[in-house]
């Protein structure tokens, strides 16, 4: 089974991406993802490591925001 994803926030620039995850144990958490343009064609590494564990999808996403800082000032 794989994560559901709620949310993506993606930086203006489209490098990088923020996914707010539901886990498959029920909890939440986020998720950076980097992507790489080459000419039309977007690819995006797999998503990086569970950052946090939290109970609810709002709290990932206000923890996202308060340590990433390209969301932060988003």
């Amino acid at each position: 089974m794989t994560d559901h994803i709620l949310a993506v926030y993606v930086k203006s620039d489209g490098s990088r991406r923020v996914l707010i995850v539901r886990r498959n144990d029920g909890l939440y958490s986020y998720r950076l993802q980097l992507s790489v343009k080459h000419g039309d064609v977007v690819e995006r590494d797999q998503a990086g490591p569970y950052c946090g564990i939290y109970d609810a999808a709002e709290t990932a996403e206000v923890e996202a925001a308060s340590r990433v800082n390209w969301l932060r000032a988003s």
